[in-house]
């Protein structure tokens, strides 16, 4: 008979309570949604941690790397806090000491700082009110000439703080950020609580001003991107009249003096074996010709880019589904989701200009009867997946052909993602399918990450 020893005993009432913790913290949650997959996956990295850690530290851990997604899904502090006291219950500690000692790891998560702005602004202000036992906080923008914005509260919103009425035990103001415009966070708090809550508020401070700097620094970065995008548009329009005025006028006349050419052989006559040799030389230019007409069109079309970032990508994309269509009669689901209205200039084109070259590839090579697009604005990236059930091909030996000829379509498919800090996906094989998946940093003044000119 096995007799459980003092430590192994102990090691299985640490992994018990930390299944009762998980089971709790997904017990009022989506089943699929993102702080339930946030849960089980910091779960099963504490679960990593061995036998030897300490249980306070396991839990603390766990619940510290999804407080935010709970927040933000629950929408309701006093909700989380009471699921937050229950844990504490589960794991033998004290309330209000477990959510002091969750305040470090939580409030300072990176992860906050790639969320966008309104949401790192909502969840802080939520795990601040469910951390600190507050029921209400005001988050006020200050700005000159005395007025006051407010940019984000929990429970009913407090008044913008004016020296004269602050006391003690009354209303307490921890500064967040300044600049061109300060920025507070305004709550009241009992002098008996002070000794927990205000260090957990000045946490939650630390971190908005971190939010906020991030976006005055995405701010003037937006700045400059739109001085290169307006550039950009200049340049390319300019080059698409060149095309138009310059290399296309040249294949017209060029085109007009083989009609010509071909009517005279044609009146000539003389030898007919000859002369039917020269005018399928003439056919064969006059083919080509034409060849390179519609190519330099094409380009021209394509350098119509600008156009593409001031209107919106739903009704761009759905121009391009409606375009193929009529071209080859292939058919087109699409399927647009999320929030597709903040793009920055540079992933409207990109966006653009991969569904484009997708839809291109499928229309010139795959044979296929059905496409399916589909483009999403998650909360933190932009996803594209663009499917084919066409015939498909070998993916590394057509990537490694194409670069030997210069052909970019793919390979500029996979560039544009990359330029904006994303990645692309391309599947196929032989006999099909063939999917192209993007997954693009979602980015804007407030957002996560920076995004280079499409």
């Amino acid at each position: 008979m096995l007799i459980d020893t003092p430590t192994v005993a102990g090691a299985r009432r640490e992994a018990r309570v930390l299944d009762e913790v998980e089971r709790l913290l997904t017990a009022r949650m989506r089943a699929r949604g993102a702080a339930a997959a946030a849960v089980a996956v910091a779960a099963e990295r504490v679960r990593r941690l061995g036998a030897g850690a300490a249980r306070e530290l396991c839990i603390e851990e766990l619940v510290s790397n999804v407080l935010c997604e709970l927040c933000l899904e629950l929408d309701d502090p006093g909700e989380v806090a009471s699921i937050l006291d229950a844990v504490a219950e589960r794991a033998g500690q004290d309330s209000a000491l477990f959510r002091f000692r969750l305040a470090g790891g939580a409030l300072g998560a990176p992860e906050l700082l790639e969320l966008r702005q309104d949401v790192a602004t909502q969840g802080l202000l939520a795990m601040a009110s469910s951390l600190a036992g507050v029921a209400q906080l005001s988050l006020w923008e200050l700005e000159d000439g005395d007025v006051a914005v407010l940019a984000g509260h929990v429970g009913e919103p407090l008044s913008p703080p004016e020296p004269e009425a602050l006391g003690p035990d009354d209303l307490l103001v921890f500064p967040v950020a300044s600049g061109a415009s300060r920025v507070v966070l305004v709550t009241r708090v009992s002098e008996a609580d002070h000794v927990l809550s205000v260090p957990v508020l000045e946490r939650a401070a630390a971190a908005l001003g971190a939010v906020f700097e991030r976006c005055s620094l995405l701010e003037r970065a937006s700045s400059r991107e739109s001085s290169l995008a307006d550039a950009y548009e200049r340049r390319l329009v300019r080059l698409a009249l060149d095309l138009h005025d310059g290399p296309l006028q040249n294949v017209a006349g060029i085109t007009g003096d083989l009609k010509l050419l071909r009517q005279r052989l044609e009146r000539i006559g003389a030898d007919g074996a000859e002369n039917r040799r020269l005018l399928g030389s003439v056919g064969d230019l006059e083919a080509r010709l034409a060849a390179i007409d519609t190519e330099l069109r094409d380009l021209s079309h394509s350098l119509e880019s600008p156009a593409i970032a001031k209107r919106p990508v739903a009704d761009v994309l759905r121009g391009e589904a409606d375009a193929m269509r009529r071209r080859c009669g292939i058919s087109v689901a699409l399927q647009l989701s999320g929030e597709l209205k903040t793009l920055t200039a540079s992933q409207r084109i990109a966006l653009v200009r991969i569904v484009q070259e997708s839809l291109s590839n499928i229309r010139e090579h795959s044979g296929a009867r059905a496409v399916q697009v589909a483009v999403c604005g998650e909360r933190d990236r932009l996803t594209a997946e663009i499917v084919d059930d066409g015939c498909g091909f070998d993916v590394a030996e057509t990537l490694l052909d194409a670069g030997r000829r210069g052909r970019l379509g793919l390979v500029g498919v996979t560039e544009r993602a990359r330029l904006l800090g994303g990645t692309c996906e391309i599947d196929s094989r032989p006999g099909g399918p063939t999917r192209v998946a993007v997954s693009l940093p979602r980015w804007r003044p407030g957002d996560g990450v920076p995004s280079a000119q499409g």
